[in-house]
């Protein structure tokens, strides 16, 4: 959604809305603006040059506002995924819930 322009995302939640059965997933990934990694990354990637980062707050409202429910939130990749990190790598399965991973992803549902 970084890259689909704010007044867009209500009309574009709304259509994923519609189209999605009862009891439908929809999962979104987006880029955490609150890691400080992530935003330089962003603002220094040619495919990211239009993206404007949102906060998973944000995201999480506007879902509501459009009719989904039973919404999560999970944060990730905590740590760069170079080998010798990779004993950290295990603990990020109990940091979901701090928000400052480099992405995160929400799981809604119709």
């Amino acid at each position: 959604m970084h890259h689909i322009e704010f007044k867009f995302h209500h009309e574009f939640l709304q259509e994923v809305q519609r189209v999605l059965k009862m009891g439908g997933r929809l999962y979104i990934f987006e880029h955490n603006p609150a890691n400080p990694m992530t935003r330089y990354i962003v603002r220094t990637c040619v495919f990211d040059k239009d993206a404007k980062l949102l906060k998973a707050s944000y995201a999480l409202d506007l879902l509501k506002q459009t009719g989904f429910s039973k919404t999560t939130r999970k944060y990730m990749l905590f740590f760069p995924r170079m080998k010798w990190l990779k004993p950290l790598h295990q603990i990020e399965i109990n940091m979901g819930n701090i928000p400052y991973g480099a992405q995160y992803m929400i799981r809604a549902e119709k």
